[in-house]
């Protein structure tokens, strides 16, 4: 994106090489993920009162829907122009333990004005939870994010245990050092010994709302969602072990923040989250944006 003085910064975290993406220990750098994003307790679930069993790669959960993950395939192209491309992906019925037929296309436009803009369109043969969003690490400009500002237009966020798996209760953010409503600089959550792996209630309803923003040194960006959760991630795993990185030297715990607009995690196993459930012939849009200004001298 263009800053202050025009020249173009990368706001992405990542690998120097387009195949190092495919490699196994990825830490999903900017990835489309799904079938379902984030975790669902113990690999499994029950809809219409039929119990399914996730592959779920040895793990105790489901994470990101696991070795059968959208992050792991190769997406066909279907359209493109100038400044929007189509990506389209077919998940065969039972492929990690998940019922049905999901078509999804996944459209990514970059507009004049520095908006990305991705658009998720599914539609399955069957009733099934699909959760889909974009797991980018973002740095808007300094050493690591502990000089950006974090605000999160949300009340409460979803209490985790130790696994970070949903307990099925939120917790308000009142009087607390989550609470995001006025904005805080990342440094002193971490000097607070906050790390975030959080998921933000951001209710939506459905309608496309500003929901986030991130202030760095060279650029600032607001998020707009129409999906009702934000899962906000400070990067606490990256580490230098990581190989082929754009960084010299490789990345360090905080150097990028994920802002994942999503269904709540392990929703298939709480009646009373938002059902994040797509209807047998029902076709579904969710819509991510992330809007880019340069910060002036």
């Amino acid at each position: 994106m263009p800053d202050r003085l025009g020249n173009l910064y990368d706001v992405l975290l990542g690998y120097q090489h387009p195949t190092s993406y495919l490699q196994t220990h990825n830490p999903y750098f900017n990835c489309a993920v799904g079938r379902y994003a984030n975790r669902i307790k113990n690999g499994c679930f029950e809809l219409k009162q039929i119990a399914y069993a996730l592959d779920t790669g040895g793990q105790k959960h489901s994470l990101h829907s696991g070795p059968m993950g959208f992050d792991k395939k190769l997406w066909q192209l279907v359209e493109q122009s100038n400044n929007e491309i189509t990506l389209g992906l077919v998940s065969e019925e039972g492929e990690g333990g998940y019922p049905g037929r999901l078509d999804v296309k996944l459209i990514y436009r970059l507009t004049q004005n520095n908006v990305l803009h991705i658009r998720y369109v599914s539609s399955c043969d069957q009733d099934c939870p699909v959760n889909l969003t974009f797991h980018g690490y973002f740095n808007l400009g300094g050493k690591g994010t502990g000089g950006h500002q974090l605000s999160i237009d949300a009340m409460s966020y979803l209490e985790v245990d130790g696994d970070l798996i949903p307990s099925g209760r939120t917790l308000s953010v009142e009087n607390s050092g989550y609470d995001l409503r006025e904005g805080r600089l990342l440094a002193e959550l971490y000097a607070e010994g906050i790390t975030l792996d959080h998921c933000y209630v951001v209710n939506t309803l459905g309608s496309l709302q500003q929901v986030a923003k991130l202030v760095g040194e060279q650029l600032s960006m607001t998020v707009h969602t129409n999906l009702p959760g934000l899962q906000v991630y400070t990067g606490n795993g990256l580490h230098p072990g990581i190989e082929g990185v754009k960084k010299a030297g490789g990345y360090t715990a905080f150097d990028g923040v994920c802002l994942e607009a999503q269904y709540y995690p392990d929703a298939p196993n709480h009646p009373h989250f938002p059902s994040a459930v797509i209807k047998a012939g029902e076709v579904r849009t969710d819509i991510i944006e992330y809007s880019f200004t340069s910060i002036m001298a």
